[in-house]
């Protein structure tokens, strides 16, 4: 039986020959193509700084500025504006899933487990939650590496410890249930948990 064909057509074969050698030519000359990137990497990091410098005012006199500084800063608040928007609909998502009461939630994530006797009802609500966590903790990083530490990116921050606050009463109940079903149920009964405490 002859061997199966490796191209279908004439473009199939040119482009694994392309592809060939680019890795030949990348693998003999890896060192130069690196510090390439590393120089244009150090060139961009170093042009970002001074942008940074110029926005926050350290570069001297405020009179001084450039002609386009103005549209730079509406183009950074502007930037500010985009990523709390963003912020606001996923908390908005949040505070939809938990029906805008996070103790309540909680009281019914207790309920379930009690009533069910299965971890999922924790388990589930918890992986939900670290989604939302992980969108607004991304945002929230997004915000300080371009812009700093402004006004966007407290509001941010206080998205963020609200969602870790229901996360953490979340992971109380999952370290109770590894213990004992009985610990939970115990521990609910008697207003321990942390949430409980929370008027």
């Amino acid at each position: 039986m002859p061997q199966p064909k490796l191209y279908k057509s004439k473009k199939a074969r040119k482009l694994a020959n392309q592809a060939k050698s680019k890795r030949h030519h990348e693998s003999r000359n890896k060192a130069s193509i690196n510090a390439k990137r590393r120089e244009r990497y150090r060139e961009q990091r170093e042009s970002t700084e001074k942008a940074k410098i110029r926005k926050t005012g350290l570069a001297g006199n405020h009179s001084d500025k450039e002609p386009g500084s103005a549209l730079a800063e509406d183009q950074h608040t502007r930037h500010a504006r985009l990523w709390l928007e963003r912020a606001t609909r996923v908390h908005n998502r949040f505070l939809a899933y938990i029906q805008d009461n996070a103790v309540q939630f909680m009281h019914r994530a207790c309920r379930d487990y009690l009533q069910l006797k299965t971890s999922s009802s924790i388990l589930e609500r918890e992986k939900v939650l670290g989604e939302y966590h992980l969108s607004l903790t991304r945002i929230h990083n997004s915000i300080y590496e371009s812009l700093g530490i402004v006004k966007e990116h407290q509001a941010v921050g206080d998205m963020v410890n609200q969602v870790k606050e229901v996360i953490g009463w979340l992971e109380e109940v999952a370290c109770l249930i590894l213990c004992d079903y009985n610990e939970v149920r115990s521990a609910y009964h008697k207003a321990a948990l942390e949430f409980q405490k929370r008027r």
